[in-house]
């Protein structure tokens, strides 16, 4: 009987531990800034704290607006040049420059690029005669531009010079003028006499 009642007692001290009401435990994250803990035990980038997964976010960053109607830094070759440059001017994307010929002969142009930047050429198809003046306008949807300009055109040199030359045209690809939204400086201008005596008109 005594084995019985010490099985039954010990039998309800176990149900009454069992039904012990237990408050529940707070776990410590453990993710730490700029992460946060989205589900247990599982972290994801939060930058702004505002406990959302910048993953789940939508990129709200918007482009910096280009300043219009800015001047640009427009520097002529000092050696042997098919071109000078007046004036460069950017509004929004579109750049608009204007260049002068030097030399006498027939101009057919075929492209302008800015070799620098992708996305930054035009087809032309137009023609110019001896020393003369001409717009070039352009599409350019980059922040900062810095870079040669590039025009590529037949050129068929004057009837007096041809057979001294040994030609009468040719195809040229011409880096005579530099365009860029910084400042000429020292070295920008020593970088384009360089490149300037370095460089061939034909290839």
């Amino acid at each position: 009987m005594k084995k019985i009642l010490l099985v039954l007692g010990l039998i309800l001290v176990l149900i009454l531990a069992g039904c012990k009401s237990s408050e529940p435990v707070a776990l410590e994250p453990t993710c730490t800034k700029p992460y946060f803990e989205y589900q247990l035990g599982v972290c994801c980038l939060d930058l702004d704290n505002n406990k959302v997964c910048d993953s789940d976010e939508k990129d709200t960053i918007e482009p910096l607006p280009i300043a219009e109607n800015k001047e640009l830094t427009c520097t002529s070759r000092i050696v042997k040049p098919y071109f000078s440059c007046e004036s460069a001017v950017r509004d929004g994307n579109t750049i608009t420059i204007v260049v002068d010929t030097l030399t006498d002969g027939v101009y057919k142009f075929k492209n302008v690029e800015l070799d620098a930047h992708k996305g930054c050429d035009k087809i032309l198809n137009f023609q110019v005669e001896g020393k003369d003046s001409f717009n070039v306008k352009m599409h350019c949807p980059v922040s900062l531009i810095d870079s040669d300009l590039v025009l590529t055109f037949e050129y068929t040199v004057p009837k007096e010079d041809a057979g001294a030359l040994g030609y009468d045209s040719v195809t040229v690809h011409s880096r005579d003028i530099h365009i860029a939204e910084i400042g000429d400086s020292a070295l920008t201008g020593m970088f384009i006499k360089i490149k300037s005596l370095l460089k061939f008109d034909f290839f």
